[in-house]
């Protein structure tokens, strides 16, 4: 056994640990990262808050007992199921944030979740990306960063 190999440093790590960071220094390793691009209404998105619609029994004897009781039901949805989700969309929005060049990592830092990795913050953006996906609201892309991303900033 060599000196090396007892003081448990291993060449073989050496060697792949400057492999890596050639090819990183390169660009033949690249970073890949997340961004969210807001869907105008022209291209599917509702534009107002999330309403769900309940659909009218015609011809039924009881039509306007129907359309009371699906008002209310109406009423009560019409106001955003996810107020936390609609908060934090409108406020990515008025922070023109989701321009599809601002990464999640400096989004969160914009808009005040302090430490995107830590379980309640990555939650809260989860919550958000799912719901903005799910009413077309935004879409989730990945893509190589670009210099002009995120204000600039390395």
């Amino acid at each position: 056994h060599s000196q090396a190999a007892t003081a448990g440093h291993d060449p073989v790590q050496d060697v792949l640990y400057s492999m890596a960071v050639w090819l990183r220094s390169h660009f033949i390793i690249v970073e890949i990262k997340e961004y969210l691009v807001h869907l105008s209404s022209s291209m599917g998105g509702s534009g107002n808050t999330s309403h769900v619609t309940t659909p009218l029994v015609a011809g039924s004897s009881s039509d306007e007992a129907n359309r009371t009781g699906s008002d209310s039901l109406l009423n009560r949805r019409s106001r955003s199921i996810f107020p936390a989700e609609e908060a934090m969309y409108q406020e990515m929005l008025d922070a023109k944030c989701l321009t599809g060049n601002i990464s999640t990592v400096a989004l969160c830092w914009k808009i005040g979740l302090d430490n995107p990795t830590s379980v309640s913050q990555n939650r809260k953006l989860k919550r958000c990306k799912e719901w903005g996906v799910r009413e077309n609201r935004f879409k989730v892309i990945f893509r190589v960063p670009s210099p002009a991303d995120d204000w600039g900033a390395p």
